[in-house]
């Protein structure tokens, strides 16, 4: 996933600059898929950012010695970096930067600042150069890593990482984050699903991952015994899947990836070894912020399920909404308050469609009771209830969807009235 630096015109007009420079110089760049030259883009403008703002520290405060954030220029990218280009590439594109760099100098600084000038280039040079083969490094560690039996170790630790992640989707970019997925060499192009579940007498978490892998895709597992969350909320405890009776029963937490055509069928593929419990499925999304936000909606719906009586084999996240702002998870909340409370209000005051709703619920969900209070007929409430339906997805008609309507509600009011 490519990640977009808001520049400054000024450090717009010399990215510009530099992507016309790189197509003229290197052939290999012109040969570039399109997806691959967005990335080499992203690392240009990253590196002009964290230059510029560095050097403002740098010719302020000499003394103090700045350090330099150069890790975040690759970070963004490392896995398809090291997948799609060379090491090779990788130095033509450091020289070349830091030439162009010198080159520019003047767009930085004051001619008093020449001195702070010529030793922060040789600073940043030196550090953007061990940035780069500290990312080629990683990845040849992170090869060898994956052709041991050890594989399970580094997967817990990343679902650990990405989970404590998923309280705070603002800072998903941070470099704990990009670390667990570059250790994992997880392609972020793909949409990816998380899952709970529990596996089948003599089966392996390996089994799972083998099937994944000889279907295409790619994946992150964890037994949840061996996942350390405990200065995590309740909601989020990797407690085992409540219907299960069975003590020797062993519950797993993963990703799956793949391309999207795919994806439904891998997981399928997997869950053949998980027939014996309850089975949570997140939701399917693109980008590093979809794939912990699923791994977020899987731990708290997994915490949800004593709520069903009788819950079927496979649960999805988006399913037990209420319960899950019920347990305290304020994602699940603001989903509610979003994708529907949001929705209905901003129909205007002049569309009768939340108060149908609203009063609906509150007569008991009878259509009699509300076309009386609202001095209409029933069958104008029965369109205005479809139209509602229309709108979020849930229809007042049906008694779950009429739970999770007014808990969506609820929430909306609460949540505006505060303010």
């Amino acid at each position: 996933m490519t990640t977009t630096t808001v520049l400054s015109p000024a450090l717009r007009k010399l990215s510009l600059s530099a992507r016309l420079t790189l197509r003229a110089e290197f052939a290999w760049y012109r040969d570039l898929q399109e997806y691959d030259r967005a990335l080499v883009h992203t690392m240009i403008d990253s590196a002009l950012a964290q230059f510029s703002s560095w050097f403002t520290q740098y010719t302020e405060h000499p003394d103090q010695h700045p350090q330099v954030q150069v890790g975040t220029i690759f970070a963004l990218g490392s896995v398809q970096l090291t997948e799609h280009i060379s090491l090779q590439q990788t130095l033509d594109l450091t020289r070349f930067f830091v030439d162009f760099l010198e080159l520019h100098l003047d767009g930085f600084t004051l001619p008093s600042q020449q001195q702070y000038a010529r030793e922060a280039m040789a600073i940043f040079a030196k550090e953007i150069a061990f940035a780069a083969a500290q990312v080629y490094a990683n990845a040849a560690q992170t090869k060898h890593i994956h052709q041991t039996d050890n594989w399970q170790e580094i997967h817990t630790r990343a679902l650990q990482t990405l989970i404590k992640q998923s309280l705070d989707l603002h800072a998903i970019q941070s470099q704990a984050v990009q670390h667990a997925l570059a250790q994992l060499y997880w392609d972020t192009t793909m949409p990816s699903t998380a899952i709970i579940a529990a596996l089948d007498a003599h089966v392996t978490l390996n089994t799972i991952k083998v099937t994944i892998e000889q279907d295409g895709g790619q994946c992150i597992l964890a037994l949840l015994d061996a996942l350390d969350t405990s200065s995590l909320p309740d909601y989020l405890q990797m407690a085992q899947l409540a219907d299960s009776h069975d003590q020797q029963a062993q519950h797993f937490i993963g990703v799956v990836s793949g391309p999207a055509e795919q994806l439904a069928d891998m997981v399928n593929h997997a869950l053949v070894y998980c027939t014996t419990h309850t089975v949570c499925v997140g939701s399917t999304g693109v980008d590093t912020v979809a794939l912990v936000r699923s791994l977020h909606e899987v731990c708290s719906t997994a915490r949800t399920l004593p709520a069903l009586m009788e819950p079927e084999h496979i649960v999805y996240a988006h399913m037990m909404l209420p319960e899950r702002a019920l347990l305290g998870d304020d994602l699940a909340k603001q989903q509610l308050i979003h994708t529907v409370f949001e929705v209905l209000v901003e129909q205007g005051s002049d569309d009768p469609i939340a108060n149908t709703v609203t009063t609906f619920l509150r007569a008991g969900s009878s259509l009699e009771a509300t076309a009386q209070l609202l001095h209409v007929h029933p069958n104008t409430v029965r369109y205005r209830l479809k139209r509602s339906a229309e709108l979020t997805g849930w229809d007042p008609l049906i008694p779950r969807d009429a739970y999770v309507l007014t808990t969506a509600l609820s929430l909306g009011l609460m949540q505006y009235s505060a303010k």
